[in-house]
């Protein structure tokens, strides 16, 4: 199984890094690009924040939407919780929801049960998946 892998990974590029010194260098008919930023955070509260070490403020959500609309030629998919933002932020770009259970916060508690939470996936062009995930609406 490890060699398979190894084969398929073989010409994958894997960076992680400051998105804004990637953009241009990178895109290309054949790179996909995996943006997943902090949470939205709506006034002074950081709740849910907590574990990112840079802040990651309303203009660096609307910094991260241009950037990712200049793409041209590369395949972009960006991951948040859904927000009221996201529309007006990525305009055009297909909504994608994923319904995934939240285990962190019951990882300890021995009577607590996992919530779901759905994830909204933004892709700068059509969804191929035919799995049964539905389109935000």
């Amino acid at each position: 199984r490890l060699p398979a892998v190894h084969r398929r990974l073989r010409d994958v590029d894997i960076r992680h890094g400051d998105w804004r010194t990637m953009v241009d260098e990178l895109d290309g008919p054949d790179s996909l690009f995996y943006l997943d930023p902090p949470y939205f955070r709506d006034g002074k509260s950081r709740s849910g924040t907590q574990h990112y070490l840079y802040d990651f403020g309303a203009g660096d959500h609307t910094s991260l939407a241009a950037a990712a609309s200049r793409f041209k030629r590369a395949r972009v998919v960006v991951s948040y919780y859904d927000h009221p933002s996201l529309d007006e932020l990525y305009p055009g770009w297909t909504k994608v929801c994923v319904y995934r259970n939240k285990n962190l916060h019951v990882q300890n508690r021995r009577d607590a049960q996992p919530t779901v939470a759905p994830e909204v996936l933004l892709l700068n062009g059509p969804s191929y998946a035919d799995d049964g995930q539905a389109r935000c609406e």
